[in-house]
């Protein structure tokens, strides 16, 4: 199985984490330090981006509630974006999908930032 790879980047008020590899279990663990390590757990909106067909193992997903959970109580918001429709399946079907937002495109949702953000300078309702 190939090692995960992190990065990550800001764009408006989300911070988006790269993620390319399969995430099994301990990887979850990895993905929490690094939020940790980096103090993007501070930002607002994180958005874990599952790029080139990543791939999520089911062990991960009850590490990714609790991650998700602990976010949640310091009033921060995760989403997960890029995920495959096989891999939301999983999610429905093992009752995980009711835990997390999505997005399905970075580029639509930049769009849509770009034109509130205008929106509130210009003020306009």
């Amino acid at each position: 199985m190939k090692e995960i790879h992190l990065t990550y980047r800001n764009k408006y008020d989300y911070t988006i984490i790269d993620i390319e590899g399969n995430i099994g279990f301990h990887d979850v663990s990895k993905i929490v330090s690094f939020i940790y390590d980096y103090e993007l757990s501070e930002a607002y909106n994180l958005i874990l981006n599952f790029k080139n067909k990543s791939v999520i193992n089911i062990s991960a997903l009850p590490e990714f509630v609790k991650l998700s959970n602990s976010l949640h109580d310091s009033q921060k918001n995760m989403y997960f974006m890029n995920l495959s429709k096989d891999q939301k399946e999983l999610f429905k079907t093992q009752g995980f999908y009711k835990y997390f937002n999505f997005i399905n495109d970075e580029e639509v949702l930049m769009e849509s930032l770009h034109k509130d953000s205008l929106d509130d300078i210009l003020d306009i309702d």
